[in-house]
């Protein structure tokens, strides 16, 4: 997979999940990473118990795997890892899992 396929797996991704405008104002995010099947990006969550960071991987199936992560000064903790998601599941996940809001 070429580094623009990369990109645009992560783009869609994004767009899946409320576009990276909306992500970026409602979240806070600054720096999307795009690997060759996904995306994944870290964003600010005053509780301290839940995820500040998730990854997003497109799978051979058209399904997405969603791991969510707690990142803190020099570690990384996984938290939950939901597998088999559709396309259109992704942002409710990411709102029940996070506390956080992908719209008004």
């Amino acid at each position: 997979m070429s580094q623009n396929q990369a990109h645009e797996v992560a783009e869609t991704i994004l767009q899946q999940m409320g576009g990276v405008g909306r992500i970026r104002a409602m979240l806070g995010v600054k720096q999307f990473v795009a690997s060759k099947d996904g995306v994944s990006f870290q964003f600010p969550n005053k509780k301290r118990s839940a995820p500040n960071s998730v990854r997003v991987v497109l799978k051979g199936d058209d399904t997405y795997t969603v791991e969510f992560y707690r990142v803190a000064r020099f570690s990384l903790q996984p938290l939950t890892t939901h597998e088999g998601m559709y396309a259109e599941d992704l942002k409710g996940l990411f709102e029940r899992t996070t506390g956080l809001y992908l719209s008004f």
